[in-house]
């Protein structure tokens, strides 16, 4: 209480992040980088239309890091792709997950006109599916 929302600012007096909350004693904020890039993107919004959740999956000399999509929303890019509920999805154009956060790094980061596909595991095998994504306008522009 006080401060979520207010600037974070270093000794010299710039802006390094946004109060957020406190948490166990310690003060959260979202770094202004993170800040910045969401008002890059803040034109359209990709959206995919799953709920995942992290996991380690073991592979042969060790374990690589996927995401268990728990729900694919109806009517979404994840299920016009063919999607499922239990896929694992490990992978986005040809690279691996190094964070549990870099699916929505990709999302972020992707173009209308480029394609995004996804690398999952279904019942243990490895496929890719092209997923279109739909680029929604901010929550502002659709009331207007």
């Amino acid at each position: 209480p006080g401060n979520s929302g207010g600037a974070l600012a270093d000794a010299a007096g710039r802006v390094i992040g946004i109060n957020s909350m406190i948490a166990g004693g310690l003060g959260l904020a979202v770094p202004s980088n993170a800040v910045q890039r969401f008002l890059r993107t803040r034109a359209t919004r990709p959206t995919l239309g799953v709920t995942t959740q992290p996991v380690l999956m073991p592979v042969q000399g060790g374990r690589i890091l996927g995401l268990l999509v728990l729900d694919v929303a109806a009517g979404s890019a994840a299920e016009t792709a063919g999607l499922m509920t239990g896929d694992i999805v490990i992978g986005q154009n040809g690279a691996g997950f190094a964070r549990p956060d870099a699916l929505l790094d990709a999302l972020t980061d992707a173009a209308p006109d480029a394609p995004f596909r996804l690398e999952i595991v279904r019942a243990g095998q490895r496929t890719t599916r092209d997923v279109p994504l739909r680029f929604a306008p901010p929550a502002e522009a659709q009331a207007a």
